[in-house]
C-alpha cells in the first residue's frame, strides 16, 4: 500500500538563496571564487553564475563550503 501524502520528493537547491545571501554580503562571483578557494574549492565565478541562474547546481561536496563561505548552514540552501 502507497501513501502519496507520505512519499518525499528530493530536496532541490534554491539558488535564490544563493544570489541573496551573495548579494547581502556584497561579494561578486569572483569574490565567492575565491573565498572558495581559500577552504580549499577549485570552482569559477561562471559554475557560480549558473548555480544562481538555476542552469546547473553545486554537487553535494560543494555545499559545505559553499555554506562557511556565506555565513549559512547546508540547510538553508534547501529552504
Amino acid at each position: 500500500m502507497c501513501d502519496d501524502d507520505a512519499i518525499m520528493k528530493p530536496a532541490t537547491f534554491n539558488h535564490q538563496k544563493l544570489l541573496r545571501a551573495r548579494a547581502r554580503l556584497n561579494l561578486s562571483q569572483h569574490d565567492l571564487a575565491v573565498r572558495l578557494h581559500d577552504l580549499g574549492v577549485e570552482i569559477t565565478p561562471g559554475s557560480i553564475r549558473n548555480w544562481e541562474l538555476g542552469t546547473s547546481a553545486p554537487d553535494a561536496r560543494m555545499l559545505g563550503p559553499l555554506a562557511q563561505a556565506l555565513g549559512l548552514a547546508v540547510d538553508d540552501f534547501y529552504r
